[in-house]
């Protein structure tokens, strides 16, 4: 008979746990996915890495980039829906008075006391680069201290977003450099961009002044920048970068002041309404699915229903999108 061992007797320490599946073990050593290892694990959530959402419920890197696609693609067919450029400039000579009325119509001294070479540039570039690089480098900067401010963040993005659209279509408002009060349109002037492009305009919405996505998106980042990132460097950036925007956007000609406080109140409304406790995202879209029903809906139906079925929700919490 073989001689019992220390190895084989029972042992009164308690059984190792089990791996964590859903645990971070840091980047595979090979393959041909490694690269998109860091990306995959900043674009992770709190729900996914803490296993309180079912597998195929969470957002991942592509459901967040699909989001955004589909933000921007409603934003800016806002404008073949809306009511025309009449409207528009008619609209925007009845914001001129309001201004005027209430005493803020400061647009005209304000580009003329940033009138120099040099400040022109910067804000110029600052308006520029504001919703194309500074939001997504935002986004993942935040993701990487907080996964929590990050959701808070992307939620609040995109909600602000979406709201803003039915606004631009049916309350189109051209920019303060088109409205023929004196300014100058200084990212054409200066040769930065031509403002008024084929290329400009297929990327945004010219007549979409009201309310100011600049600067919603630049006060949300700078506040989410603030709280979540421990840098002091960083933080003092975010707690200016919001009326950095707000500066550029009313210097270069191209939003109003009013328009301003639009944009952040709209932003400050979409993150009261995600504090809220009931009904769930998903359940306000739940009225979209008869709409959608339609035939000549059938192909905008399929992606919505694709992009909904990716949406987090409670366990067994269900829409008409969702099934």
């Amino acid at each position: 008979m073989a001689r019992s061992t220390l190895l084989d007797r029972p042992s009164d320490a308690p059984p190792a746990p089990a791996p964590d599946a859903g645990a971070d073990h840091g980047p595979p050593a090979t393959g041909p996915r490694s690269r998109w290892w860091y990306v995959r694990r900043l674009m992770r959530t709190v729900d996914e890495e803490h296993g309180t959402v079912p597998p195929g419920r969470v957002w991942t890197w592509r459901t967040v980039l699909l989001a955004f696609v589909v933000a921007y693609g409603t934003y800016a067919a806002a404008r073949w829906l809306g009511l025309g450029e009449a409207v528009a400039f008619e609209n925007t000579r009845g914001l001129v008075e309001l201004e005027r009325s209430l005493g803020i119509a400061v647009e005209v001294p304000v580009q003329r006391a940033f009138d120099a070479p040099v400040t022109v540039w910067v804000l110029n570039h600052v308006y520029m680069a504001a919703q194309f690089l500074v939001v997504p480098a935002a986004l993942l900067l935040v993701r990487r201290h907080s996964v929590a401010a990050f959701r808070r963040l992307r939620d609040v993005l995109l909600l602000t977003w979406v709201l803003a659209t039915p606004i631009n279509a049916f309350y189109p408002v051209a920019p303060p450099r088109m409205a023929d009060i004196g300014l100058t349109d200084t990212i054409t002037a200066s040769g930065s961009s031509a403002m008024d492009s084929g290329l400009s305009t297929a990327l945004y919405n010219p007549l979409a002044a009201v309310p100011s996505l600049h600067v919603a998106f630049a006060f949300t980042v700078g506040v989410a920048v603030l709280l979540a990132v421990r840098s002091p460097a960083l933080r003092v950036l975010g707690a200016l970068w919001g009326p950095i925007v707000t500066l550029a956007v009313v210097a270069t000609g191209n939003h109003f002041v009013l328009d301003a406080v639009a944009g952040v109140a709209l932003a400050a409304f979409s993150y009261g309404l995600l504090r809220l406790p009931a009904p769930r995202p998903r359940a306000l879209l739940a009225p979209v699915a008869t709409l959608l029903a339609t035939p000549a809906a059938r192909p905008a139906a399929a992606l919505v229903r694709w992009g909904a079925a990716h949406l987090p929700h409670p366990a067994g919490h269900r829409t008409p999108l969702g099934r």
